[in-house]
């Protein structure tokens, strides 16, 4: 067991890069000391858009405690609850000019503003799943884990984001079900119906992506591919992100069937082979409609402005519904959905054979 933890923790770092790569202009942090004008401009779009002149005092740099003028809004998207006050803090992008240099705002700090809702979060956490909400928590952590300190930092390098996450999800899979969730041979078993709906969600979103002919240049994938000058191949970043939305519904219900099967099979001496089979799959069904109706609402959730345009959009029905935002959510529900039904029967399978093999009981783990 040691030696699975040990290669699971060694594939998940593989992708790992360095933390901070600054590929960007220099980057420092202020507060807005003052609100010197507040009003409207025209932005080249022809919108008029919400504008300030703030006077802001820089606090790191060599330049720590130097008050400088800048504006905010006028030309970039924000209303009136995005409009700063007097001690509100931001990231300032610094420019330079020979001895010359001037500060935009960058973007508004609001982690901090979160800390209270996310302290309520764990402490109710807590509180209701007591030991299970320590497993969840650590989940959620190593979800961050992957996403910021071993994905984007493989894909910045130039490195395939598809080969990325599927070697991160990997790690995930097996650290996610032997540290946090169970260890022994339900684990086994609930890693093996995990990795098994990966590879299917994997091998089902290509497929759709491709016979849709999606490019992964949608919201901001144009964007993204200026910014990286082309090196990321866009359509495989479309497939990774679909692998990735779909990891934790897999985890998730591997490791409740194969823990399921446990408990039939050390609840019933007579129900083994065929029957534990049975017996399992019919278990699975209320979790899997659950899970697959979950995420169809996660989905429905992350492209709700875009379900919108369909009514007050100014483009018509049909080409809203063959657009690439939609398609993409189309083509994540039903590879997640393939991953999920696949799962579940190789999980109870090894979970079966495990179970007659060798006298699994409730003590197991």
């Amino acid at each position: 067991m040691t030696r699975l933890l040990a290669l699971a923790a060694l594939v998940l770092l593989s992708g790992c890069g360095p933390l901070v790569t600054a590929n960007a202009p220099d980057v420092v942090a202020g507060h807005v000391v003052d609100v010197l004008e507040i009003g409207e401009r025209e932005a080249p779009s022809g919108v008029t858009q919400p504008f300030e002149r703030l006077r802001v005092e820089l606090d790191e740099s060599l330049y720590r405690g130097e008050r400088v003028e800048v504006d905010w809004g006028g030309e970039r998207t924000i209303d009136a609850n995005g409009l700063l006050r007097p001690g509100d803090r931001v990231l300032l992008a610094a420019a330079r000019s020979g001895d010359q240099r001037t500060y935009t705002i960058a973007e508004v700090v609001r982690l901090p503003s979160l800390a209270p809702i996310a302290v309520v979060f764990v402490v109710g956490l807590l509180a209701v799943a007591r030991w299970k909400g320590l497993t969840t928590l650590a989940g959620i952590a190593l979800s961050l884990l992957v996403v910021f300190v071993a994905i984007v930092p493989a894909v910045q390098r130039g490195q395939d984001p598809l080969i990325a996450t599927l070697v991160a999800s990997v790690g995930v899979v097996l650290l996610g079900v032997f540290v946090i969730h169970a260890v022994g041979w339900s684990g086994v078993a609930a890693a093996s119906g995990a990795l098994a709906g990966v590879g299917v969600v994997a091998a089902a979103g290509a497929i759709g992506l491709a016979s849709a002919r999606l490019t992964g240049l949608a919201g901001e994938g144009t964007a993204l591919r200026t910014a990286t000058a082309g090196r990321v191949d866009m359509a495989d970043l479309a497939l990774a992100a679909v692998v990735l939305a779909s990891l934790g519904v897999i985890v998730d219900l591997a490791v409740s069937q194969a823990a399921a099967v446990r408990a039939l099979a050390a609840a019933r001496d007579d129900l083994r082979g065929g029957r534990l089979f049975a017996a399992g799959m019919a278990a699975a069904q209320d979790h899997v409609a659950s899970l697959v109706n979950t995420f169809t609402f996660v989905l429905l959730g992350s492209v709700l402005p875009l379900a919108l345009l369909l009514f007050v959009g100014p483009r018509p029905l049909a080409v809203t519904l063959n657009g690439e935002p939609l398609m993409v959510a189309a083509v994540a529900l039903l590879a997640a959905g393939l991953g999920l039904l696949l799962s579940v029967p190789v999980t109870t399978w090894i979970a079966v054979l495990f179970a007659g093999g060798s006298g699994v009981t409730a003590e197991e783990e």
